[in-house]
């Protein structure tokens, strides 16, 4: 959950976003980042989260435009 919650970070996005990015909801990525010890992940969403892990921001924000998601200024305060 540690890494769910610092990927996010380092991409500089809010969980809304995150869970666009990824494909799955909003509370979904809330409970991965409040879970304690090792996720239980469907494999659709494991795979998913493995192909941003190498991303920097820029490209998970030129994403989150391709699906028609604006992504906040990078200096706003993510939760």
């Amino acid at each position: 959950s540690k890494g769910i919650r610092s990927l996010r970070n380092r991409l500089g996005l809010t969980q809304a976003e995150f869970a666009k990015l990824v494909g799955a909801t909003t509370h979904a990525v809330y409970l991965w980042e409040k879970k304690e010890g090792a996720l239980n992940l469907r494999d659709k969403t494991k795979k998913a989260l493995l192909s941003i892990k190498g991303i920097g921001a820029r490209e998970a924000k030129e994403r989150l435009e391709e699906t028609g998601s604006k992504p906040k200024k990078a200096n706003a305060v993510t939760s």
